[in-house]
């Protein structure tokens, strides 16, 4: 049976557990409709290390390559501090471009916007945050640059994309996630996340598996290729609210169906790919890359009951403009673990975090243009994978580094 064929066919079996969603859904995912919406900050003025703009470029490639962009039937670039360059390269890749000037000249366009002050969604202080620097690679060369242009954060671009685009689900990524697997997989895997959407689980987490321990990944040891035990720092917290117990997660890329002490936290829903669904209990939110359901990650609020969760991502995501990393500790703050969002992932996962190991540095810093025109986006990620520095050091047990800023992931 071919490889895509066998992908189907595993993908229909949906085991009939409420973390699965509804049972009786449709046994054949339905042709795709996916909206692409990336977000990308076209200023130089970060670390050089960061190697942005060579990241795009890969990106996009892979994008190409992988039969991204023609799975996607809407694209759609968003452009922080925009400039000729990255509006041409964006467009020569087939993407429509969005930008803050574009949306605040069109208010009217977006339903969740503030229609009085649009520009009130700007992140005014764009390199860090009121109360600290920023302390991640996206940190520029001093805490107290300006960008030239203008820029809103990851939270406040992800949401005019999505009331941009008018596809059923909306694949959202920031530009240095680059796709990490052939284009097979590529394709199973998103043909899975729609199978649990139409089970009524609106939303799947599409992280490559290989960038969970990485420095800028979701820094935790829980969950590593060379130890099925994961450490003891990342032990199941049955208790408490989503500070204690969002690093459950991470256990999930490794862990098989699993009980914990009568509680089903997280199941299996699909078998080939493997897709884990739980609950936004045991999870942090994460701008890294999902697919959701546009209407629902715009219009259903999370908790009705509760006032603080009375409102839907879409809105939730403008709420702290100055910020990237702010909006998902504020997720944390609000306990919206209480709202019981379905949520999923891949444990295999698609996108890789590029551009924060020695070894990606090093092929970013060589790639030429002629790389780009001859040779494969896979071949490429392989050679940065076979250096024998690819080796990141350890993260200190006990680390809560993953639940900083912009690395609350």
């Amino acid at each position: 049976m071919p490889r895509r064929s066998q992908a189907r066919a595993g993908a229909r079996a949906v085991p009939k557990q409420p973390v699965c969603g509804r049972p009786g859904n449709s046994t054949a995912p339905r042709p795709l409709s996916i909206g692409l919406g990336v977000t990308h900050t076209c200023s130089k003025g970060y670390r050089p290390e960061y190697m942005k703009a060579q990241i795009f470029r890969l990106a996009l490639l892979s994008y190409r390559q992988s039969g991204l962009l023609q799975l996607a039937s809407e694209k759609l670039l968003f452009l922080n501090d925009p400039n000729a360059e990255c509006r041409a390269l964006g467009a020569s890749y087939g993407f429509g471009i969005l930008t803050p000037a574009a949306v605040f000249a069109a208010p009217h366009r977006f339903p969740i916007i503030n229609r009085e002050n649009p520009r009130a969604h700007l992140n005014a202080v764009a390199g860090g945050s009121k109360s600290r620097p920023r302390d991640s690679a996206y940190a520029p060369v001093a805490p107290d640059v300006a960008l030239s242009g203008e820029t809103v954060t990851v939270g406040t671009a992800m949401s005019f994309l999505f009331q941009a685009l008018s596809t059923e689900q909306v694949l959202f990524l920031e530009a240095d996630f680059v796709v990490g697997v052939p284009p097979d997989s590529l394709r199973a895997q998103l043909e899975a996340a729609a199978l649990l959407r139409g089970a009524g689980l609106p939303l799947t987490r599409l992280q490559s598996r290989a960038t969970i321990n990485q420095p800028g990944g979701l820094d935790a040891p829980c969950c590593s290729a060379a130890s099925a035990t994961p450490h003891r720092e990342c032990r199941y917290r049955l208790h408490g609210g989503s500070w204690a117990r969002s690093p459950n997660w991470r256990n999930f890329y490794c862990d098989v169906d699993m009980p914990a002490r009568g509680a089903v936290l997280m199941a299996t829903c699909v078998r080939r790919p493997t897709m884990r669904c739980f609950s936004s209990t045991d999870a942090n939110w994460s701008n890294r890359p999902f697919l959701a359901d546009r209407r629902w990650f715009l219009h259903a609020p999370l908790e009705p009951s509760i006032k603080a969760l009375n409102a839907s991502l879409g809105e939730l995501s403008q709420v702290v403009p100055d910020d990237n990393g702010a909006f998902e500790v504020h997720m944390l703050n609000i306990n919206w673990g209480r709202a019981a969002v379905p949520l999923c992932l891949s444990a295999d996962g698609v996108f890789e975090h590029y551009g924060y190991s020695q070894p990606q540095r090093a092929m970013l810093r060589s790639l030429s243009d002629a790389d780009l025109a001859t040779r494969s986006y896979l071949d490429l990620l392989a050679a940065a994978r076979r250096d024998p520095a690819a080796k990141e050091p350890p993260v200190a047990p006990g680390s809560n580094r993953g639940l900083r800023g912009a690395n609350a992931a």
